[in-house]
């Protein structure tokens, strides 16, 4: 952090025992541009997961740009990862991703074989803040099926607890087990408190 303007972060893991990879190595960055005088934040990403027992390199990268108009927040985000046999995913949960355009339930469309846009708002409300946000991803991995999201998210602190409250409605062309697709609306409540 000694820069204002440029603000880089880089990270590297020695794998073991992870889930379809036995072993191996991961490097990430992620590069924070605040360039004097333009009205907008830039955000660069990229990386590579390497296993060790002859599957294939995955690589991704992302690119993100933020500005604040009154008091909203605007962000437009795209990610690409390529074709590689492990996903860009949580290696100890298999669960969220490092990406910019991790969302509430996208992870599983965006972490391999993928391209996604997000677009993004948030605003005061309350003693909270309103999120709304919207992806869409060319998902290669799972039968070359488009995916959307759509998230409507409320958080706030209450009774001493970080509260959590989401709307999402996705969507996939991928076909369902009753060979329709695969679309849902999920409702998801959590709170948090620390002791």
């Amino acid at each position: 952090k000694s820069s204002k303007m440029v603000q880089p972060t880089i990270s590297y893991y020695a794998l073991k025992d992870i889930a379809g990879a036995e072993s191996g190595s991961a490097l990430w960055a992620d590069v924070k541009v605040n360039a004097a005088g333009l009205p907008v934040k830039l955000a660069l990403q990229g990386g590579i997961l390497d296993p060790k027992n002859g599957l294939e390199k995955t690589t991704g990268y992302g690119a993100k740009i933020a500005a604040k108009v009154s008091n909203v927040a605007l962000s437009l985000a795209y990610t690409d990862v390529d074709d590689g046999s492990v996903s860009f995913q949580n290696v100890g949960t298999g669960v969220k991703t490092p990406l910019y355009t991790q969302m509430v339930y996208n992870q599983g469309h965006i972490s391999r074989d993928a391209s996604t846009v997000l677009v993004k708002a948030a605003i005061p409300a309350g003693p909270g803040k309103l999120i709304a946000q919207y992806g869409m991803s060319s998902d290669n991995a799972s039968d070359n099926s488009d995916y959307n999201e759509l998230d409507i998210i409320y958080k706030t602190k209450a009774l001493g607890m970080n509260v959590f409250a989401a709307y999402v409605m996705r969507g996939s062309d991928a076909k369902d087990l009753q060979g329709g697709d695969d679309k849902a609306n999920i409702v998801r409540v959590w709170g948090r408190y620390a002791f």
